[in-house]
């Protein structure tokens, strides 16, 4: 049955694929809450209330792209060129 809610709209009808894109909706928005819960709770667990720090030789630079390995770039470019060649005949 290929992606789900076309799948059921093709095998049973309209409300039954809007059933199902509706429940998952309903899924993602628990999960959301769900996620701000435990954040919140991580955050009380944390008597001092301190956040993490970078130091200052961690943080990101631009310079620091420039030493990346020649198979990062040559990954990087298959990527871009394939995703390039693919998406306009989508």
């Amino acid at each position: 049955m290929g992606a789900t809610v076309p799948g059921l709209y093709n095998d049973y009808s309209l409300g039954a694929a809007l059933l199902a894109g509706s429940a998952i909706c309903v899924f993602s928005l628990l999960n959301a809450f769900g996620l701000v819960s435990i954040d919140a709770w991580a955050e009380k667990q944390n008597p001092d209330g301190q956040k993490a720090t970078v130091g200052d030789d961690e943080k990101f630079k631009w310079s620091d792209v420039w030493s990346f390995k020649i198979s990062f770039w040559l990954l990087t470019v298959s990527c871009v060129v394939t995703y390039a060649s693919v998406f306009p005949f989508i």
